[in-house]
């Protein structure tokens, strides 16, 4: 079997990821100016159908947040200056479903696949260079979300939105790997999620540029595996994702 360079591949994807978030800025511009047909209302009863199904296209910055454990001020970690948290760029597609339960109350179930990468800095004391620990994953996403809408204004309208998202790792470092030379985390994950949108009604859909922020729950820091997770107590992700939403 082939083995796949994991590293190649999400130093493409990084690249993809910026080219993604430039086209989805350009888009949404040139969206905004051609969705302002102020003669016609569109699609006038969409808000009232009970079900809607459609797709999402994503980028986002992630990194970690870290908090260090008694270990990162004991002696035999006294080379050890800091450890410090990089952001990196990924993107996701899926396909979501918009239940409508309320007037203005939505419950959006949704299903991708996230390209993530993490990483961390490590500065040591003395003439020892910087060591970089990579964390590259491929994650199957399920987040369920409200979505709260604001009163429709010819063919836009502005909304909020909130849930919890599992998250579970298809690709990447495994984590049966006992490697002590890296640094290991679970392939399991849970974040909170919030964020604002605004939907653009045209003749024969809605599209919804989205803005959404991820604060992890889960401890992603496996300790006693790998010398590299001496010093940290907690490791949980974060992440800024734009999202454009057809439905």
């Amino acid at each position: 079997m082939q083995v796949i360079n994991i590293r190649y591949q999400f130093h493409l994807r990084r690249q993809k990821a910026r080219s993604i978030i430039f086209l989805l800025i350009v888009g949404l511009i040139s969206t905004v100016s051609h969705a302002q047909n102020f003669g016609q209302t569109n699609l006038p009863d969409y808000d009232n159908r009970i079900l809607h199904f459609g797709f999402t296209l994503g980028a986002h910055q992630s990194s970690y947040r870290l908090t260090y454990n008694d270990d990162y001020a004991s002696e035999w970690l006294d080379t050890l200056h800091s450890i410090q948290v990089d952001q990196r760029f990924g993107f996701s597609i899926g396909f979501l479903a918009n239940f409508h339960i309320l007037q203005y109350l939505d419950l959006r179930p949704m299903f991708k696949v996230s390209f993530y990468e993490y990483a961390l800095n490590y500065y040591f004391l003395g003439d020892q260079q910087m060591r970089t620990q990579p964390v590259e994953a491929a994650y199957v996403e399920m987040p369920l979300t409200i979505k709260y809408r604001s009163l429709r204004r010819k063919n836009f309208g502005m909304y909020l939105v909130g849930g919890i998202t599992p998250g579970i790792q298809v690709g990447g470092r495994g984590e049966d790997d006992q490697d002590p030379n890296v640094l290991h985390t679970h392939n399991d994950n849970l974040s909170l999620e919030y964020g604002l949108g605004l939907d653009i009604y045209y003749p024969l859909f809605k599209f919804s540029p989205e803005l959404r922020v991820s604060h992890g729950i889960r401890n992603q820091v496996k300790p006693d595996i790998s010398v590299w997770s001496n010093g940290i107590d907690r490791l949980v992700t974060h992440s800024v994702s734009l999202y454009l939403n057809f439905q």
